[in-house]
């Protein structure tokens, strides 16, 4: 099996992982490039079949859209979103008075806030939800993917794609793809894991973003400079980013032991938040603090191993 991203040879870096959330059958390896370092499933499950299982199992399909308010998705703090690690959130990069495509927009929460920012918000997303409030308040939607062409002809100041990439079977042809529907020194903003975060060499397999079989790429630095260059884009920032509620989660996970073809617990939560995990109040106060107040996790951010990339192309 050749590199996606460099056609470099790829070995089994690490073979027996599977699904540890939705309990999809089978078990999956993980092959590495010599040259780049990127990393892919193998075997890769097809997108629209990874867009139905994520339509069956995420719980912001059940998201109540009656109880949305616009007034409830202002403009972001720059402090808080510094202190929270929220910064993934790829739109909030957008400049107010832009044209701004939200690849892979969930909810539709980012073209409210998008809204709120005086952006001209435009979303795409497989699973119907956003739909729900598009309707209601007159947003810009799509269900369906990118390559459908949806708004022919239109370009778009900035293109964001927040946790995306590594779902895409062919990562640089969606780089390009992104490319043909900027405007004149338009940016694309990703963000998505990063195969080299301190917390990965440090828990090997335990590590919360393999998110077996559902991601199909797993990027390095490396890896990622080659495909903007491959792609005719141009890197104007590389940094890593690592979320408070992605540390709350890893705790959690590392609480568990999840069991090959069975559904996790953590994963089964309502109201769009991932369950509670059993335990005593100590516990609680333990999430509730990694997920507000953890400023340890900015430290690997400034050395380039946090948990999640954050790519600005142009």
């Amino acid at each position: 099996m050749k590199c996606r991203i460099c056609a470099g040879n790829t070995t089994v870096w690490m073979s027996g992982l599977f699904d540890d959330r939705h309990g999809f059958p089978g078990l999956f390896n993980l092959r590495r490039c010599q040259n780049c370092g990127f990393a892919q499933t193998d075997p890769r499950l097809p997108e629209k079949q990874i867009a139905e299982i994520y339509n069956q199992f995420y719980p912001r399909k059940i998201q109540n859209m009656e109880a949305v308010n616009p007034a409830d998705f202002p403009c972001p703090n720059r402090l808080s979103v510094w202190l929270k690690g929220t910064g993934i959130n790829c739109h909030y990069q957008a400049k107010p008075g832009s044209r701004v495509l939200d690849v892979g927009c969930g909810s539709g929460s980012s073209l409210l806030e998008l809204k709120n920012m005086s952006c001209e918000a435009f979303g795409v997303d497989p699973e119907p939800t956003a739909g729900k409030l598009a309707r209601k308040y007159k947003l810009k939607f799509h269900r369906g993917f990118l390559t459908d062409n949806p708004w022919p002809g239109k370009k778009f100041d900035y293109i964001t794609a927040s946790q995306v990439l590594e779902h895409i079977n062919d990562p640089a042809g969606f780089v390009r793809l992104c490319r043909t529907r900027l405007s004149p020194g338009g940016r694309l903003v990703l963000s998505f894991p990063n195969i080299d975060s301190w917390s990965k060499q440090l828990l090997g397999k335990r590590w919360l973003h393999w998110h077996i079989p559902f991601h199909l790429n797993h990027f390095s630095r490396k890896s990622v400079e080659i495909m903007a260059k491959k792609t005719g884009m141009q890197v104007e920032k590389l940094s890593t980013i690592t979320p408070n509620l992605w540390v709350n989660l890893q705790l959690r996970r590392l609480l568990q032991r999840p069991v090959p073809g069975q559904r996790d617990s953590l994963w089964d939560g309502k109201n769009g938040h991932q369950s509670q995990t059993p335990g005593m109040d100590w516990l609680k106060l333990l999430w509730i603090t990694a997920e507000n107040f953890n400023i340890l996790s900015r430290i690997p951010d400034v050395f380039g191993g946090g948990e999640s990339f954050l790519l600005i192309l142009k």
